[in-house]
C-alpha cells in the first residue's frame, strides 16, 4: 500500500511512496513526457522517477487514471493536461533508473 504504479514506454514500473495510500489525505500526482520522449513521476511536488526508455513522440497520448484495492475509494479532483514542461518540479534530481 506504499506504492505507485506506472505504465511507461510498455514497461511497468512501482514506485515507493512516503505517504501510504490508505490514509485518506490527498496527494498530486504529475506524470511528464519529455522532449527527449522519456517519462518521469512526481509525487507531491517530488520528482521520484525517469524512465531510462523512451516512447514515440510523433503519437497522441491518452490518460487514464485509476486504481483499485478491496473496499476502497478513489477520487480524482482536478485534472490538467498542458504542453511543455512546468518550472515547479526538480526533474534532475531523478535520472533514468529502470524502464
Amino acid at each position: 500500500m506504499k506504492r505507485f504504479g506506472i505504465v511507461a514506454g510498455g514497461v511497468l514500473k512501482f514506485i515507493p511512496v512516503d505517504q501510504p495510500y490508505q490514509d485518506g489525505r490527498w496527494f498530486r500526482i504529475r506524470v511528464q513526457i519529455f522532449a527527449d520522449g522519456t517519462c518521469g513521476v512526481a509525487i507531491n511536488g517530488r520528482a521520484v522517477w525517469r524512465s531510462a526508455s523512451r516512447v514515440p513522440l510523433d503519437q497522441p497520448y491518452r490518460t487514464l487514471l485509476g486504481g483499485n484495492s478491496a473496499e476502497t475509494t478513489i477520487r480524482v479532483r482536478k485534472v490538467e493536461m498542458w504542453q511543455g514542461v512546468k518550472p515547479d518540479v526538480a526533474w534532475g534530481g531523478v535520472g533514468g533508473s529502470g524502464q
